[in-house]
């Protein structure tokens, strides 16, 4: 459950950042000052939710390929 709702936290955000910067950025990226003065105070804080919810990702992504392979081969044995 954790797992899925970092998955889908993480894509939103990903989407949220693309979005904020071409708006601070104006078109063609041509006001990229107001880009680095508005965007400075978020880079830091929304950097390290990006890294916590991509190892929460990663960790429930392995972990499931992991109980998968578990069942597979536990249930290969049984035969």
């Amino acid at each position: 459950m954790v797992g899925l709702f970092s998955h889908g936290f993480l894509a939103g955000c990903a989407v949220w950042n693309i979005i904020v910067i071409y708006v601070l950025a104006g078109h063609q990226l041509s006001n990229l000052p107001n880009l680095l003065q508005q965007y400075k105070t978020l880079a830091y804080p929304f950097q390290s939710l990006l890294y916590l919810l991509l190892a929460l990702s990663t960790v429930s992504a392995f972990d499931s390929v992991l109980r998968c392979s578990y069942t597979v081969s536990e249930s290969a044995n049984d035969k």
